[in-house]
């Protein structure tokens, strides 16, 4: 962890990737916080847990005092009422990215999605298209990360394809993603994002004063 990174902010830090970034963070040294709608279980040293809603700007505002850094990586994979793909990979990441940069944050990393395109007819591609644009607008020089499918031992990926395998396995037929799609360990997510960021903090300091420069690190495959 870099020396001037001290303290970061997690949105999104109780869900599947947040959990591990937020843990790869500590144990690089940085006090982290974690914001979420809901507090997880338990609290580690180093870690705070603060429960709050991202939706709201002055909510994104009190979480990222005090940072210098500030991930986001907040997804919804199923629309539910008010929280759509567009709410929530948009417009909320907006906020996050808009409070950051008020608040003088060193250096910002948006967690999107591979494959993500403003032009896709997809909603949940395009929308993840749209939030990096968005992002950039908000926070110039932040550092975009494009993760494929994702797999860990309490992922929602491979466990359930093995679970249908044990049980249908003369039935199942199942595709495997393309290139594009090979599927990503979490943890090594949470390294690369880190590495390539550092990476990118020495190229340009700081980074707003290069506006038109932006980090796209697509996470294909942990070989």
């Amino acid at each position: 962890m870099d020396r001037e990174i001290n303290r970061v902010t997690v949105f999104g830090g109780t869900g599947f990737v947040g959990r591990r970034v937020a843990r790869y963070l500590r144990e690089s040294g940085a006090t982290v916080r974690i914001v979420s709608r809901h507090r997880g279980l338990g609290e580690d040293d180093g870690i705070e847990q603060i429960a709050a809603d991202a939706h709201d700007q002055r909510s994104a505002e009190a979480a990222v005092a005090g940072a210098d850094g500030v991930v986001n990586a907040i997804g919804l994979y199923v629309e539910r009422g008010t929280d759509t793909f567009h709410s929530v990979h948009v417009e909320t990441a907006a906020k996050i990215a808009r409070a950051a940069r008020q608040a003088g944050i060193r250096r910002f990393v948006h967690v999107s999605g591979i494959g993500a395109n403003t032009a896709s007819s997809s909603p949940y591609i395009r929308s993840r298209g749209e939030g990096e644009a968005a992002v950039q607008t908000a926070f110039p020089g932040a550092v975009i990360v494009r993760p494929a499918v994702m797999f860990a031992p309490d992922d929602a990926f491979l466990t359930t394809i093995l679970r249908l395998l044990r049980s249908q396995a003369s039935q199942l037929q199942l595709p495997w993603p393309g290139p594009d799609g090979q599927p990503n360990e979490s943890s090594q997510l949470a390294r690369q994002a880190h590495a390539e960021s550092r990476a990118r903090h020495r190229q340009l300091l700081p980074a707003v004063t290069q506006p038109s420069k932006n980090l796209y690190l697509g996470c294909i495959s942990p070989h």
